[in-house]
């Protein structure tokens, strides 16, 4: 028996399994059935090569035969009849077979032998392959006994043999190299990318499944769209415009006013297929998590981001057991809607070894890309070109906001099947704001903050620096400790930040954030409440609050924080006799925001009373037709062409974490507190071997650890030295770093405000 695993699983029941998953999928996708075929054939060679006698000595196998040790991806290429190939395939489908087969594992040795030509083992094993017929016969009889066994394999076995057709020095030129795009024509790489991605996909999830012992299919079937659209509509307990506006058939760019009902636009936009639903950070991911399982229902719905493992694991809906499964099954893609961070998804666009696995499933599904606003320049770049990328493949983009750059519009809008939905003239009569600009910093405004919060209003106060909100939230506790003021803002620890979030059941003062300012506000509600929060708030937060102080930012994160104040009225306009919107100087020039921005948002908002609601796009319009025409172009447009340009070039064999790294821009990096450390040092005392990731993660890092700017990460020490008596320990904490700060339960993690930022 040849064996694919050192598990003992043989090589036909894997490939088997592989087969069996891929025929699931298709039920799915909507492949077309020449490359429906290609993808079974890739599936029958892909791992014909690792008949290779050194292979089977690694995996348990007592073999006596010897040859030069190669990849076995290369190896399953000599396998490959090609005079018979001919007789089903033409020549560019060969190429293409071939190409999957060989990518489908990708390392520094396959690359060089491809691209450098091996002067070693491989010509090496070809040479002995060529001299040795007896041993090609033998190693072919192995195979065609191993895979006769299944009927699935009879109408690929007749197409294995073992003709050397080639010596091994030749395949750059037999081959598609998936990491070099510009020098192929893009047809024939978008369709390698399909085949090669679906096959490293059906390949990893049965590996998986195999291994684990569980009878678990690759796709399921979407949820229906009637029953989307009744359950949206039970939600809400009315109908809602999106029902009249949907254009499924197409890809969307979608324009409208904060709390206009995107996200049950978006639910019902995919409904009835796979969809992806993306937001920038985690804490909105777990909030659209829940909302999507209130639809979709729970078994329909993934989450997929770095931490998605403590949203389960305190999740008292999710039943013992399952949580390990639903991380699988999401990291596999295997749910019919997966909620996601922007990182686990556009880095694709820099196609890394492995982007293929995305883009083939995004070629039959899709994604939804909501506060798009909130990427920095590079990221929008990666968005832009991933979209461009999918709608070529088949796959469909609904791209959802309330503030949508110009030059983002201009890079999309001459993409066929694109509808472009403006909601914003249906809200041409509608006002909800009233500004006043303040030319004072935020302190000299807490006494007003406070007697709007004892009218019995809720009141949000947004600052730029994390610093800034601590400082404005101890003034005030200080002046009133009567009043329910809470703080939010990135720099807690994992748990803190989650019981903000939630709540805190053993300590009734500890109210949860959003079910306090929860949207819609009650209309008899007159307890007075204060919410002091950084960005953390701009996006997809569904709070609703009655008076917003805020400090200056670019035009767009303005109306972003605009949103969440009588989030609760959709189209009604507010009488309002006063200013809802109070506007003050900023804090973080230079650090947070360009000053170009700050300044040319202060000029545009100059002599503005009431805000209609159609104002605000013409705003941010203006803002970045500012930012083009000035003589000097602002560095975040420039940034953004930039990375378009490197984009469309194409990159040569860029790895996935410098893909992440490149999408993300500014990266958070896992701290420990110095102030905290010898509670830590404590709390990992006794830890035995046999403890797992997860349970460490969640009963003791995210007790300690809080996400920090990597820029803040001054002359911070590696974090492993603290566990020097538990090798496990010491590798799980490689990558954290133990920081001279101070942590604060009630005000987080505290950096002065000279050096502070977002």
């Amino acid at each position: 028996m040849l064996l694919a695993k050192s598990n003992g699983v043989s090589l036909s029941e894997h490939t088997k399994g592989l087969l069996k998953q891929a025929r699931i999928l298709f039920e799915v996708a909507n492949f077309p059935e020449d490359l429906k075929k290609l993808i079974e054939f890739a599936i029958f060679f892909h791992d014909v090569g690792k008949v290779h006698p050194e292979f089977q000595k690694k995996v348990g196998n007592k073999v006596k035969d010897s040859l030069p040790e190669v990849p076995h991806s290369l190896f399953s290429l000599v396998f490959m009849d090609m005079r018979k190939l001919k007789g089903i395939f033409e020549k560019e489908k060969i190429k293409i077979l071939r190409s999957a087969v060989a990518f489908h594992h990708h390392n520094d040795t396959i690359r060089s032998i491809v691209l450098n030509g091996d002067k070693e083992n491989f010509p090496k094993a070809m040479k002995s392959l060529k001299e040795n017929e007896s041993l090609r016969e033998k190693l072919l009889k192995l195979l065609q006994e191993e895979m006769k066994e299944f009927e699935e394999f009879a109408e690929y076995i007749g197409y294995s043999s073992a003709y050397l057709n080639y010596n091994g020095q030749s395949l750059r030129n037999d081959l598609i190299y998936p990491y070099a795009p510009r020098y192929y024509e893009e047809e024939k790489l978008n369709k390698l990318t399909v085949v090669l991605g679906t096959l490293m996909r059906v390949d990893h999830f049965t590996s998986y499944i195999q291994k684990e012992n569980i009878d678990e299919p690759i796709e399921r079937k979407p949820v229906e769209y009637g029953v989307v659209e009744k359950a949206i509509g039970e939600r809400l307990g009315c109908n809602i415009w999106q029902f009249e506006k949907l254009k499924r058939d197409k890809n969307i760019i979608l324009i409208a006013p904060t709390g206009a009902g995107k996200t049950e636009y978006a639910f019902l936009w995919g409904a009835g297929t796979k969809m992806f639903f993306t937001l920038p950070l985690k804490n909105q991911v777990n909030s659209i998590y829940d909302r999507a399982k209130a639809v979709f229902k729970d078994e329909n719905v993934g989450l997929l981001h770095s931490d998605a493992d403590l949203k389960l694991l305190n999740s008292d809906d999710v039943k013992e057991g399952e949580r390990e499964r639903i991380i699988e099954l999401s990291h596999y893609l295997s749910y019919p809607v997966i909620v996601a961070t922007g990182d686990q998804i556009f880095p694709s666009a820099l196609r890394y070894p492995g982007y293929e696995r995305i883009y083939a499933t995004l070629s039959y599904s899709r994604l939804v890309i909501d506060e798009v606003q909130a990427y920095n320049p590079k990221a929008v770049a990666c968005i832009v070109k991933l979209c461009k990328d999918i709608s070529k493949l088949g796959g469909k983009f609904l791209l959802m906001t309330a503030t949508l750059p110009s030059f983002v519009r201009k890079e999309l809008e001459n993409l066929e099947d694109l509808e472009i939905i403006d909601l914003y003239e249906e809200y041409s009569d509608t006002i909800k704001h009233r500004i006043q600009m303040v030319d004072e910093p935020m302190e000299s405004l807490t006494d007003r903050i406070l007697r709007s919060a004892r009218e019995g209003k809720r009141v949000a106060v947004i600052l730029n620096t994390v610093s800034k909100a601590q400082e404005i939230y101890k003034r005030l506790k200080e002046k009133d400790k009567d009043i329910y003021i809470e703080i939010l803002h990135s720099r807690y620890t994992r748990k803190d930040i989650e019981m903000k979030y939630t709540g805190d059941n053993k300590d009734e003062k500890k109210k949860a954030i959003l079910e306090e300012f929860k949207n819609p506000k009650p209309e008899n509600e007159k307890t007075p409440k204060i919410l002091v929060a950084t960005q953390i708030v701009e996006a997809s937060l569904d709070i609703d609050v009655d008076v917003l102080f805020t400090e200056l930012a670019p035009i767009d994160a303005l109306i972003q924080r605009m949103g969440r104040v009588a989030r609760r009225k959709r189209k009604e306009s507010l009488d309002l006799q006063e200013p809802n919107v109070i506007i003050t100087k900023p804090s973080g020039v230079g650090r947070v925001y360009l000053k170009e921005l700050l300044d040319k948002s202060l000029q545009l908002l100059k002599g503005i009373d009431y805000l209609p609601e159609i104002k605000k796009r013409d705003l941010v319009e203006g803002l970045y037709k500012e930012l083009e025409n000035s003589n000097s172009e602002s560095s975040y447009i420039q940034e953004f062409k930039d990375a378009i340009k490197l984009l469309n070039a194409g990159y040569n064999e860029i790895k996935k974490d410098d893909a992440q790294k490149f999408f993300r821009e500014i990266l958070s990096v896992p701290v420990i507190p110095k102030s905290m450390e010898e509670n830590f040092i404590e709390a990992i005392k006794g830890l035995g071997e046999n403890i797992k990731y997860t349970e460490f993660k969640k009963d003791i890092l995210a007790n300690f650890v809080v996400d920090l700017d990597y820029r803040y990460v001054r002359n911070g020490i590696k974090a492993d030295y603290l566990a020097s008596h538990n090798k496990k320990l010491k590798d799980w904490l490689r990558d954290i770093y133990v920081v001279n700060y101070i942590y604060d339960k009630e005000l987080g993690l505290v950096i002065s405000e000279g050096l502070d930022g977002p």
